[in-house]
């Protein structure tokens, strides 16, 4: 074999070795970042969180007074799908990230949660999400966002925000408990603001030490809820429950779940359920979503109360009673988040 023959078997040889490299190159499969899920829990219009519920939250083997979601917390950590620090709170007045990757709420008071308009909680959210999936930059983060009253609403409205915001692909789930998420009746937003003796116009708000009229006061004045509460014709009230199932729609695409839920004997949406005098209207068709990936509402009951005002804490149970009682509701949220 002479010269010239040897080199062209040598440059056959290396064009072989590199098309089979090549080869190897493209087959051999890229492995993407881990995923992990975290659950953001948002509570809703009068509740608060201060530094010491803080702390004891990040150690779920100490029950947290004023938790709602506590009952919910504690069935999923024995189905052993989540550990206690995959459990974030959300903070009406924002948080960060720090250094170590930990999710730090600020603290917040009764009045603070009912204080911002609903696209600001939801911009808020977006962005402490946005945050803590930077922070953890090699991990892909995948949020359960569970929110009960204004807190589901915040979730709802966050999830439209996906993309632009954070990750489209970071959220997995939006659960929504008790939220007025078509809409709620202007007449019933001023039937409860006249019976709250002195808070029948916008002025300094009261004490959250006094539970009840702090809560009422953030009822019916919020932003929040101002937004939500309809007017009189039926266009804009349709107008408003088909822009939800649109947000429900684009969400889906998204591979975003929906659960739209809540306790169908919630006297904070048909005050007669606990017998409050006065002509109230029906607003609990508002909690669902008809084109959610599970849409329904559980009859928690309503414990036998027998209410005389807006502000008794029987419409205040009520509302709570698919979180703390739970007999069904927090079943079915566990098995749409496992």
């Amino acid at each position: 074999m002479n010269a010239s023959t040897t080199r062209r078997h040598l440059a056959r040889s290396l064009s072989f070795l590199a098309i089979v490299g090549l080869l190897v190159l493209v087959t051999v499969p890229v492995h993407a970042a881990s995923t992990h899920k975290v659950v953001v829990f948002l509570q809703g219009l009068g509740s608060s969180l201060s530094q010491s519920q803080i702390a004891a939250m990040r150690n779920c083997s100490v029950p947290v007074q004023g938790d709602p979601f506590s009952k919910l917390k504690t069935q999923l950590l024995k189905n052993g799908t989540y550990q206690c620090s995959d459990f974030l709170q959300f903070s009406y007045t924002g948080g960060f990230t720090d250094g170590q990757g930990s999710w730090q709420p600020a603290p917040y008071d009764c009045i603070a949660a009912g204080a911002q308009s609903l696209a600001s909680n939801a911009k808020l959210l977006a962005v402490m999400l946005s945050d803590y999936e930077n922070a953890h930059s090699g991990v892909q983060i995948r949020y359960e966002l569970v929110g009960h009253s204004l807190g589901g609403l915040t979730a709802f409205d966050a999830s439209a925000l996906a993309g632009p915001a954070f990750s489209a692909n970071a959220i997995d789930s939006i659960i929504t408990i008790d939220s007025p998420l078509n809409h709620i009746s202007a007449a019933n937003l001023q039937a409860q603001r006249a019976s709250l003796p002195g808070y029948t116009v916008p002025h300094p708000a009261p004490a959250c030490s006094s539970t009840n009229a702090a809560h009422a006061y953030n009822f019916t004045w919020s932003p929040a809820i101002i937004a939500v509460s309809d007017v009189t014709d039926a266009q804009s009230k349709q107008s408003y429950i088909a822009d939800r199932q649109a947000v429900v729609t684009a969400g889906q695409g998204q591979q975003i779940r929906y659960m739209t839920t809540g306790n169908s004997s919630d006297c904070a949406y048909d005050e007669t359920l606990c017998n409050v005098p006065g002509t109230w209207l029906d607003d609990r068709y508002s909690m669902t979503v008809a084109n959610a990936n599970l849409s329904t509402t559980f009859n928690e009951g309503t414990h036998g109360c027998v209410a005389t005002s807006f502000v008794a804490d029987c419409s205040a149970d009520t509302h709570l009673a698919a979180l703390l009682d739970g007999k069904t509701a927090v079943p079915a949220m566990i098995a749409f988040m496992t």
